[in-house]
C-alpha cells in the first residue's frame, strides 16, 4: 500500500509539524508494507496519474485541495484529511470562517479525518457526524519534569483548569 501526505509547499517537508506528524511514522509503516510519501499540492496537481492508494492532505486550506480531493476520488483513490489544529469548531470567531468554509466543502469528498487529540476528533465528529475520524497523537518520549518546572516558573506561567 502507498500512502502520500499531500503539504501545502516543498518549503515545509522538513519543519516540525511535517516531521512530528509524518516522518515518526514511516519506519512502523514501511514494517508493515506501507510506503509514506510526502508531496507538495503543486506537485501533486501537475501529475497526470495519481498512482498511491491513499492521499492525506495537511494544512492544505485551499480551494486546490478540494479540486484535487475531487480527481483522487474519481480516480478510485481514498482521499483523507489531517487536523492538527482546530480551527473548525469556533463558531463565534469570525477568523476562521474560511477554514469552516473549506471543511464543509471538502467534506463530502473525503473518506476519513486523521487528527491529533480525542478533542478534536469529537469536535469533528460533531460538525460531519458521517465521516470516521482517526487519532494519531503527537508522540514524546517523556517529560524532563524539573526542566518544565523549571521553563514554567521562568515563564510566570501557571497551570490552568481546561475549561471542557
Amino acid at each position: 500500500m502507498r500512502v502520500t501526505v499531500v503539504i501545502r509547499s516543498e518549503e515545509i517537508r522538513h519543519s516540525a509539524g511535517v516531521r512530528i506528524r509524518f516522518h515518526r511514522i514511516s519506519q512502523h509503516l514501511a514494517k508493515q508494507g506501507v510506503t509514506l510519501n510526502i508531496t507538495s499540492i503543486q506537485d501533486l496537481s501537475t501529475a497526470r496519474k495519481h498512482k498511491d492508494d491513499i492521499y492525506i492532505f495537511s494544512k492544505c486550506h485551499e480551494a486546490n485541495a478540494i479540486v484535487l480531493a475531487r480527481r483522487l476520488r474519481q480516480q478510485g483513490c481514498i482521499v483523507g484529511i489531517d487536523v492538527c489544529d482546530d480551527y473548525f469548531s469556533q463558531r463565534q470567531d469570525c477568523r476562521f470562517v474560511h477554514l469552516r468554509r473549506w471543511l464543509r466543502d471538502i467534506s463530502g469528498t473525503l473518506d476519513f479525518i486523521l487528527c491529533s487529540t480525542p478533542l478534536i476528533s469529537q469536535q469533528l465528529t460533531q460538525l460531519i457526524p458521517d465521516l470516521p475520524c482517526h487519532i494519531l497523537n503527537d508522540p514524546f518520549d517523556h517529560f524532563k519534569t524539573d526542566k518544565l518546572t523549571r521553563t514554567l516558573k521562568k515563564s510566570g506561567a501557571r497551570p490552568q483548569q481546561p475549561d471542557f
